[in-house]
């Protein structure tokens, strides 16, 4: 399999601050845990947004965590505001200028999102400027909480502490990585991949389950899920790991706003 990467995902700043801890990992975390149940699978793939792709999905799983009405986000209009915040010109905010997590985490909490029926994932649409509403509509939404994991010696009891955290409380995480020729090429049934081959490009994905070889990541391809063994998460430097944490008091709220609870 051979694929062509863009600029979807592109890491954040070296500088830049993270939100700090999301959990305090916890001292034995279950061998495996799985919230894959809440987790809708991509589609083919006709933009470089794997890093919208991703939020979209966290949002949407995290809403049937909580047994929440839900709506599949738009990933055109959160890749369009990603890349807004980055944008020179007219001219790059109409091409694949690509976004970081700290970017698509800032505009979670600060600007939200909005359903897919507003601005739909169509090639048309890949370069073009949303509606007015599709860009604002969502300034309610302001319950998401992403956080960065510090790369440490916690950053894996930190992972399996947010997957295996007891009923609504559990969170999903969202990884961005450099990925090689076998990792596209992987399938169910082979080792945990780990990076040993010439990097091809960089890739975001959503995680939901995690077993004792690996952390298991859902592509915004459709394709299949992979397996990413422990040992390659620890010794990945460049890779970031974000927790999307909820506000939950201020979700219910927004929902309320929307008319969709009472």
């Amino acid at each position: 399999m051979s694929r062509k990467f863009c600029n979807g995902f592109i890491p954040s700043p070296k500088d830049a601050a993270p939100y700090g801890l999301a959990y305090a990992p916890v001292e034995s975390p279950p061998a495996c845990s799985s919230l894959s149940q809440y987790v809708r699978r991509g589609g083919v793939q006709i933009a470089e947004d794997c890093l919208a792709w991703a939020y979209a999905g966290a949002i949407w799983a995290t809403l049937g965590l909580l047994g929440l009405p839900r709506t599949w986000p738009s990933v055109l209009a959160l890749y369009y505001i990603a890349r807004l915040k980055r944008a020179k010109g007219r001219k790059a905010l109409l091409t694949d200028t690509g976004s970081n997590m700290l970017t698509m985490s800032e505009i979670a909490r600060e600007t939200g999102w909005v359903s897919e029926a507003r601005w739909r994932y169509e090639h048309r649409n890949v370069a073009a400027e949303p509606p007015w509403d599709a860009l604002t509509a969502g300034l309610d939404q302001d319950w998401l909480r992403p956080r960065r994991i510090l790369h440490s010696t916690k950053l894996v009891p930190q992972i399996k502490s947010a997957l295996s955290a007891p009923g609504k409380q559990a969170r999903f995480v969202v990884r961005g990585k450099r990925v090689d020729q076998p990792y596209l090429d992987w399938k169910p049934g082979c080792p945990p991949w780990e990076l040993t081959a010439q990097v091809e490009g960089r890739h975001a994905e959503l995680c939901a389950a995690y077993t004792e070889d690996g952390l298991e990541h859902v592509s915004s391809w459709g394709d299949r899920d992979r397996i990413e063994a422990w040992e390659s998460i620890e010794n990945d430097l460049e890779a970031e790991t974000w927790v999307i944490d909820v506000d939950v008091s201020a979700l219910v709220s927004n929902l309320r706003k929307m008319g969709v609870m009472r």
